[in-house]
């Protein structure tokens, strides 16, 4: 027997016997409460960084018992799970796909994107699978079910509070079955107490009934959220935070909308307009409070969307500190670069905006840049003792600019501007009496009193043009459509009463921007208009005297040319009405505030660069 070899043996054996002492209180779970608390160092350490469970009770045996059993290999069986999974999502077999997600879950617990994994597809993929609505609608809370679940190992995580507020209010609200859902959700007391158990409570966010409704209920995982994210200071995985923090006042809007077009009995029909009120004005709190919120851009530089006006107002403050340093320079630079111009495009700019035509309008704006003044061409012009000052200034110009473009292209992108609006919009009472007149108008119309509807509907409409008339931006939205169909099932009223669409209908300049819906109501009003014109033709058995002929005379002012009539044997082409200019409608896409946006990326710059010193 080889006597330094067994005596090396003993001394490994009682090393690692006496290191599993330090080991073994490093490793303590937390265990007791308040000064009887006791942990160990790594778990004070996982509990820092939510790295994985600390407390006793949030240990999962069967989960530790599957990593200890892997040697440190479980990444690699995570990895084998992660392809069954994505094989069984393909052959959509659904039952093998949530087994196999499950054991990892029990591998990765921490591992965020396995919760979003398969909620995604409980409430989504395997809930359209199913006829009954009924049925849908217990996947759907599966999947929100199993996202509560996964808050627990992700405690500090913001996106997984946003999901849960995502999943709460779009897909029971804006589903196909959403009037079904919605009902099912508010008696589903069961799924309110567990709610409850998780830290919202849901009598906060009652809805016209006084039972709780899904979007408001939405809006408290989202502002749990942005309690994680700001406490934690965890970075918003997967998310923009534009889009992220814009979420707890789209949830006001969209359950306040949805719960003017529902009808209720007595008086909860009453208290419904009143909370509906209330929260439009609780929305547009959260939007002023969403404006002063530092939001991060691809420029490296956070941007508040409410100071876009202020800092509009700082340029052109700091543009008139510049000119009384440097009086009349801006104009005399400016004469000097359109005298500059060639002679055609010189003459587009001497043209008052009204005077142009499409073409030379494009020319202008094409051509603009070219006798636009740099702030630095003015500090120029001035003293040479101001000429610091005025470098100052225009520093400060360029700066401001380049901030406004930046702040206004992430305001363009959830349409702060519009939502801001609207929300001052829908909470006065001329709005909340056109919706009441527009709703009880589509009631006529269902119980076939023609007459009573058109009486509401035409109510409506004049209150709604006072609304667009104080408000002109909710005008031009694709939000307005419901009303542009409104509109078009009034004219459906009217055929059945055998009257036309009236030529001077008080909301044309909305059925403009409405659509092809608007453009085919347009259309209508130009038939009755040209049918509703005398006809000028003599009979075609009546000969024509021969008339001599006449000099013609030039046109009045206002008055249009008359066209030459063609010859008696000529045949006349059939002339399809064409719409007038102003009946065009407005192509310009606008962003969708529901809908998550990509991040966006630094647009070119346009703001005048300094130039080399």
């Amino acid at each position: 027997m080889n006597t330094k070899s067994f005596y090396r043996k003993i001394a490994y054996i009682t090393a690692v016997a006496i290191l599993l002492l330090p080991l073994a209180y490093l490793s303590q779970p937390v265990t007791g409460t308040g000064k009887e608390k006791q942990k160990g160092k790594l778990a004070e350490l996982r509990q820092e960084y939510n790295l994985s469970q600390a407390q006793l009770g949030e240990i999962d045996p069967g989960s530790e018992s599957m990593k200890l059993a892997l040697f440190g290999l479980h990444g690699v069986a995570a990895h084998f799970l992660w392809e069954k999974a994505h094989d069984y999502k393909k052959t959509k077999n659904w039952d093998k796909l949530e087994a196999t997600v499950k054991q990892i879950v029990r591998l990765q617990p921490n591992f965020k994107s396995v919760w979003d994994f398969q909620a995604h597809n409980l409430s989504y993929n395997v809930s359209v699978e199913f006829d009954n609505y009924e049925h849908r609608y217990v996947w759907v809370k599966k999947g929100i079910e199993f996202l509560i679940e996964g808050s627990h190992y992700n405690r500090d995580e913001p996106i997984m509070f946003w999901n849960l507020g995502w999943y709460t209010g779009q897909k029971i609200g804006n589903a196909d079955e959403k009037l079904e859902f919605r009902q099912l959700y508010r008696d589903d007391k069961p799924f309110h107490d567990l709610f409850r158990q998780n830290g919202i409570d849901v009598d906060k966010a009652p809805g016209a009934d006084g039972k709780p409704d899904n979007w408001f209920t939405a809006r408290l995982w989202y502002v749990e959220g942005q309690t994680a994210a700001d406490e934690s200071g965890r970075p918003i995985r997967g998310k923009s935070p534009l889009i992220f923090h814009n979420q707890p006042a789209m949830s006001l809007i969209n359950g306040s909308n949805a719960m003017e077009k529902e009808t209720y009995e007595g008086e909860v029909e009453a208290r419904k307009w009143e909370l509906a009120q209330k929260n439009w004005s609780s929305a547009a709190d959260e939007y002023a409070d969403y404006g002063n919120r530092m939001i991060p851009t691809s420029w490296g530089h956070p941007v508040r969307l409410g100071d876009y006006d202020s800092i509009l107002a700082r340029i052109q403050q700091t543009e008139e500190q510049l000119d009384k340093l440097a009086p009349g320079a801006r104009e005399k630079l400016r004469d000097q670069k359109l005298a500059n111009l060639p002679a055609a495009e010189r003459a587009v700019f001497e043209k008052k905006p009204e005077d142009r035509t499409a073409q030379e309008q494009l020319m202008f704006l094409q051509f603009e840049e070219n006798v636009k003044v740099n702030p630095y061409e003015i500090a120029d012009q001035a003293p040479p003792a101001d000429r610091p000052k005025a470098r100052q200034l225009a520093d400060q110009i360029f700066e401001d600019k380049t901030l406004a473009q930046r702040t206004n292209s992430y305001r363009g992108i959830i349409n702060f501007e519009y939502w801001t609006q609207r929300c001052a919009a829908e909470q006065t009472d001329t709005a909340i009496e056109a919706r009441k007149h527009l709703l009880a108008g589509e009631e006529a119309k269902k119980k076939t009193d023609l007459s009573t509807a058109k009486k509401e509907y035409e109510i409506s409409f004049k209150l709604w043009k006072e609304v667009f008339d104080k408000y002109p931006l909710i005008m031009d939205n694709a939000e307005t459509q419901d009303l542009v169909d409104s509109i078009s099932r009034y004219n459906d009223v009217l055929g059945q009463l055998d009257e036309d669409f009236p030529t001077n209908f008080i909301l044309n300049p909305l059925l403009r921007v409405g659509g092809e819906e608007g453009q085919r109501l347009l259309s209508i009003q130009r038939q009755v208009s040209k049918e509703e014109q005398p006809n000028e033709n003599p009979k075609e058995d009546e000969p024509k005297a021969e008339e001599p002929a006449k000099t013609e005379e030039p046109a009045k002012e206002g008055e249009p040319k008359e066209e030459p009539k063609p010859e008696a044997d000529e045949a006349k082409p059939s002339e399809e009405p064409k719409p007038a200019p102003g009946d065009q409608p407005t192509e310009e896409p606008q962003p969708s505030a529901d809908q998550p946006a990509e991040e966006p990326k630094p647009a070119t710059e346009t703001v005048d660069a300094p130039p080399a010193k």
